[in-house]
């Protein structure tokens, strides 16, 4: 499996507030990893935070 396909699985496993505290450790929102990306897009899809 991709690396991001585990991202996005491992994001959608998580609970709201910890995607909000992952969310909110993350430092540099301009160049984000895979984890941080499949947590941004995990949030967008549960509207906890709007689009980028």
């Amino acid at each position: 499996m991709e690396d991001h396909l585990k991202a996005a699985a491992l994001a959608a496993d998580m609970s709201d507030a910890e995607l909000i505290k992952a969310w909110s450790a993350i430092g540099d929102r301009d160049d984000l990893t895979k984890d941080q990306q499949a947590v941004m897009d995990e949030m967008i899809l549960r509207g906890l935070r709007d689009e980028a």
